[in-house]
Parts: C-alpha cells; sequence; structure tokens
C-alpha cells in the first residue's frame, strides 16, 4: 500500500541520513580490520593474489603496488599472516579498491571509501528487508528495528566491517526461497555466495 512505501522509505532516509553523519565526522576507532580490506582490495584491483601476498614481507618495498601501500602497511594487524578473508569477500574489496583515487590513497581516506561502500551494500540489505516485512503484511515500522538500531550504524558506518556482504546475500537468499522457493537454483547460489564471503551466514541459513 501507499502508506507501507511512505513509512519504509521514511525509515531509510533517516537510516542514510544517520550513516552519512557518521561517516562525515567519526574514523574507524573500535577496530582496524578495514586496513586489511584495502590491502587486499588493492592488491587484487592491481592483479596481486592476496592470498600469496605477507603484508610484512612488503614493508619497505619499493616502488609501492599502488598508492598509499607503505602508509598502509604499518596498521594492519598480524602482518605475518596472509589474508583470512573468502573469494567473495575478496571480490567486494578488489571493486572498492578499484574506486580508490590518487587523492583518495591515504588510509583514512581509503577506509572512508569502503565504508561508504559498505552502507551502499546494507541500504540494499535495507531495501531487501522492507520487501520481506511487505511480503509477509507486517508494519514497515518494524523495518526501523534494524535501520535505527545503532549496532549496524557504528560496525558498518563507524568501523567498516565486511559482515554486510555475506548478510546481504543471506537475507536475499532467504527472501528468495520465500517468494520463490521452486527456484532452488536462485536461493542455493545467493547463500552459496554468501558463504563464500561469511561462512557463519550457512548454518544460519540453514536454521
Amino acid at each position: 500500500s501507499n502508506w507501507f512505501v511512505t513509512v519504509a522509505l521514511a525509515i531509510m532516509l533517516v537510516a542514510v541520513g544517520l550513516r552519512v553523519i557518521v561517516l562525515s565526522v567519526h574514523d574507524p576507532a573500535w577496530s582496524d580490520d578495514v586496513n586489511r580490506y584495502i590491502f587486499d582490495g588493492r592488491n587484487l584491483a592491481s592483479e596481486v593474489n592476496p592470498y600469496m601476498v605477507v603484508p610484512a614481507d612488503r614493508i619497505d618495498a619499493m616502488p609501492e603496488r599502488w598508492p598509499g601501500e607503505q602508509q598502509l602497511l604499518p596498521l594492519i594487524t598480524y602482518p605475518e599472516l596472509a589474508t583470512p578473508y573468502l573469494p567473495v569477500s575478496q571480490l567486494v574489496f578488489a571493486a572498492i579498491g578499484k574506486c580508490i583515487g590518487s587523492d583518495w590513497s591515504d588510509p583514512i581516506s581509503s577506509a572512508r571509501v569502503f565504508r561508504v561502500a559498505f552502507v551502499a551494500i546494507e541500504t540494499v540489505l535495507i531495501a531487501l528487508l522492507a520487501v520481506a516485512l511487505w511480503w509477509t503484511g507486517r508494519s514497515a515500522w518494524w523495518l526501523a528495528l534494524y535501520a535505527w538500531h545503532p549496532l549496524p550504524i557504528s560496525e558498518l558506518a563507524g568501523s567498516g566491517h565486511q559482515d554486510i556482504i555475506g548478510i546481504v546475500l543471506l537475507v536475499a537468499s532467504l527472501l528468495s526461497f520465500t517468494m520463490k522457493p521452486a527456484r532452488t537454483w536462485l536461493w542455493s547460489v545467493l547463500l552459496a555466495l554468501s558463504a563464500m564471503g561469511k561462512p557463519f551466514t550457512l548454518p544460519a541459513g540453514a536454521m
């Protein structure tokens, strides 16, 4: 109904506004995981296999593989280890890494690019949740429970965690199963992609 759409859009606009404020005034402080995402993504975008690169081996290596590499390396935790992140996440990191221009190559600016991208992905998640509520005949106000919750705002817009990649694919899979269960290939592919971004989504989807 028109009322559902109006309420859902209002909730989404407030949610996006809150995230824009956090993106504008806050830099990652509670977690430095985003630095590894940047390293992996910019390596893969430069056609370097992130699974074959140990950050510690790149310290003081010249020339840089991409602008800002030497600034970023001291900020990466466990630099003696190669990346732990799975292929779907790596492809998303690479896509975001390609968007980082020379003016955004310092760690703070690069992290903001990643955080903006994750918020954009999260906006898709909020839209999927709205569709799920509409399909099941529930009030659009239920959407605010997620969209206005401080935890996703702080973890995604604030710290830039990559969990949203697996979560949005999981929700898309569950929504596909709910709306078109006969399309086994679609929800199965989405669930598999979700697990290749964040493995915990596989048992969550099964439950």
